[in-house]
């Protein structure tokens, strides 16, 4: 595994458990209360399992076109999240919408943060620029 795979892994697997907490904290409480516990807490020690592994796997160090495609990943990122709070601040002043946020969204916010910045990363890595 090279070192832009391993990243892209990294965040992508990064995501999925900010995703997998954002489910245990949205659904309902089962019958038995342990089936939820045994599943969600199942999948987030598989999740995290894969994540030190594969962060503990010794690889080369990023050369500068890599550290170049990283920060352009970084900036994509930002512009894009910057871009959806001013849409979706002109949505909330012409619909009267009222949003709480739990730490469910928050979590699924921070997964699609991640993923976005994976995809745009390996976007440009496989672009070649």
């Amino acid at each position: 595994m090279n070192l832009t795979a391993r990243i892209y892994l990294l965040e992508y697997l990064s995501g999925m458990i900010f995703y997998s907490i954002g489910i245990f904290l949205i659904t309902p409480p089962t019958d038995p209360a342990f089936v939820k516990y045994i599943f969600v807490g199942g999948m987030l020690l598989i999740l995290v399992g894969i994540w030190i592994n594969t962060y503990l796997k010794k690889t080369d160090k990023l050369d500068e076109r890599g550290l170049n495609n990283l920060f352009k990943a970084s900036s994509v990122t930002i512009l894009i999240l910057l871009f959806l709070l001013l849409l979706s601040g002109i949505i909330l002043l012409l619909v009267d919408i009222h949003l709480i946020f739990s730490s469910g969204i928050i979590s699924f916010i921070l997964a699609i943060i991640f993923i976005i910045h994976a995809t745009t990363f390996r976007t440009l890595e496989i672009k070649g620029d």
